[in-house]
């Protein structure tokens, strides 16, 4: 009997909490305004489609690891009230079907709509490389599958890519994103700020 979609996705995603607030996440004011405009456009994504305009629906988060990329994607799809698909990139590399697994996500989200692809290490996938070995043979054909898939989402599917490895992404890839941020370690002075943020919540 042949596995419905549910059934091929389900091991391909993480459970996640989304129960987070955007006022729990802390952003430097230039992240900030970005965020705001993409939340503006996607709470009016219908409208704009009937305009004729696409609204934006692909960033990418760059930085430090522990500098919240993870944080403010669960905080935007509870925001969005969108249902958070946290690929399993190590799943999908494992089973050598990389780019069957990344189209099968992006058919659940386009079916579903109105959800979140939440692509984290996104550098195992999209680096910059020559397809010279097997592995990177598998690699450029899941990059080419991703680029055609980002092209073909729906305007109510979000995808994030998430990175601490800038500099080895395709240049192909990192140019196909709508909006960039860059996640930084605060500053010493914010500490003590965080800290007392993080006692009165």
């Amino acid at each position: 009997m042949a596995e419905t979609l549910e059934q091929r996705v389900r091991p391909l995603l993480m459970r996640v909490d989304t129960n987070i607030q955007m006022d729990d996440v802390i952003l430097s004011e230039e992240n900030k305004r970005k965020i705001e405009q993409f939340n503006t456009e996607n709470k009016n994504y219908a409208k704009l489609v009937r305009h004729g305009l696409q609204p934006m629906n692909r960033m990418l988060f760059y930085g430090d690891s522990g500098t919240g990329k993870t944080f403010l994607g669960k905080a935007l799809s509870n925001y969005l009230g969108y249902r958070m698909l946290y690929v399993d990139i190590a799943q999908s590399l494992s089973t050598g079907e990389v780019a069957e697994n990344l189209h099968t996500i992006f058919e659940y989200a386009n079916l579903k709509e109105e959800c979140l692809i939440f692509l984290d290490e996104c550098d195992s996938i999209a680096w910059n490389r020559d397809a010279k070995s097997a592995e990177g043979g598998m690699i450029r054909r899941a990059t080419n599958s991703l680029f055609q898939l980002m092209d073909q989402m729906k305007p109510n599917v979000v995808i994030i890519c998430a990175t601490n490895l800038l500099h080895r992404l395709d240049p192909a890839f990192e140019r196909r994103f709508n909006m960039k941020l860059e996640f930084r370690r605060p500053k010493v002075d914010l500490i003590p700020n965080i800290q007392k943020f993080l006692h009165e919540g």
